[in-house]
């Protein structure tokens, strides 16, 4: 719970300030993780079994606003470059998996969710609000950061994902 006052309060925060100095930043390499799927049961997965796919890693909570807006465009994404070496991956930070379950449920979402209760992979990549994501690139080298959402801002993340694509082609 009091992740959770702290993830609200600094969403807030956000619209003033940029990323905090302990973020990962572009350049640095994503944190190799080990998470239990949010939606197949007793399945954990990591990072770096993505290699090889340009990583739209999204930190996402079933109470935060923004998140409800961006997950169905980051599905629809996903759905649309399923061809490509190309995966959004979400990582769900409720306190009870449950409810992050639940809300894929309620809005239809695809792409692989994984769920950090403890809160561990937030630390490690220096999340300060939600939703935040991180655009890694084939070698597993974060290229961008996104703190916040906004319909608009599908404008400015598919072509970041397009351009990493043909990078690697």
């Amino acid at each position: 719970m009091t992740r959770r006052i702290f993830l609200c309060f600094s969403s807030l925060l956000t619209l003033c300030w940029s990323l905090s100095a302990s973020a990962l930043k572009p350049g640095e390499p994503g944190f190799n993780f080990t998470l239990p799927s949010l939606t197949q049961s007793s399945k954990q997965q990591r990072l770096s079994d993505f290699r090889g796919n340009v990583v739209y890693l999204d930190f996402w909570a079933s109470w935060c606003g923004p998140c409800r807006k961006s997950l169905p465009l980051l599905d629809q994404l996903h759905q649309q470059l399923v061809d490509q070496p190309f995966v959004v991956l979400g990582i769900n930070l409720d306190d009870d998996p449950e409810l992050g379950r639940r809300f894929l449920r309620e809005l239809g979402i695809q792409f692989p969710n994984l769920s950090d209760a403890s809160g561990s992979s937030y630390d490690n990549f220096g999340v300060s609000g939600m939703p935040t994501s991180f655009l890694i690139d084939q070698q597993g080298i974060v290229r961008w950061v996104h703190q916040g959402f906004t319909v608009n801002d599908m404008e400015t993340i598919r072509p970041r994902i397009t351009e990493l694509l043909k990078e690697s082609q």
